[in-house]
């Protein structure tokens, strides 16, 4: 995303974190620079999948947000994120319409969680997200009368 005009460059002067898919010290940076926002009490968002998905379904979460969540001692506010599959599809660098809505959850705590808390925390997690997709999407349809 970083290579895209104008939207590379948005980002970057945003802030957002880049990584190179498969290299590790540009993941090493990323999570470094990650613990330097939140020491500072700057929150940062990351998606848990690593990826957009091709259908509306939330892919498999990776432990790396996880684990540095419980590492910095921050809890976890699960977001839910609804019509943006067709903002910019995957494998494509064209923009389309889209109508993206966005719900919080609750916060959840990582005090006292180890790493060997790390596969409940990605489940509670994973399941509040989808409790808050689910509203939101019925939300939705109430409000286009379907």
């Amino acid at each position: 995303l970083f290579n895209i005009p104008f939207v590379g460059w948005s980002m970057w002067l945003s802030g957002d974190i880049p990584i190179v898919r498969g290299e590790k010290s540009s993941i090493k940076d990323a999570v470094s620079r990650c613990r330097e926002y939140l020491a500072r009490g700057v929150p940062v968002i990351i998606f848990p999948e690593g990826t957009r998905s091709e259908t509306d379904d939330l892919l498999p979460f990776k432990e790396g947000a996880f684990r540095l969540a419980i590492e910095e001692g921050v809890p976890i506010l699960p977001i839910a994120v609804e019509g943006t599959k067709t903002a910019l599809a995957k494998h494509d660098w064209r923009f389309d319409y889209a109508k993206a809505r966005v719900t919080v959850g609750t916060p959840i705590s990582t005090d006292g969680i180890t790493d060997d808390d790390i596969e409940a925390l990605m489940e509670e997690t994973r399941e509040s997200i989808l409790s808050l997709r689910a509203d939101l999407r019925a939300h939705l349809a109430n409000e286009s009368g379907e």
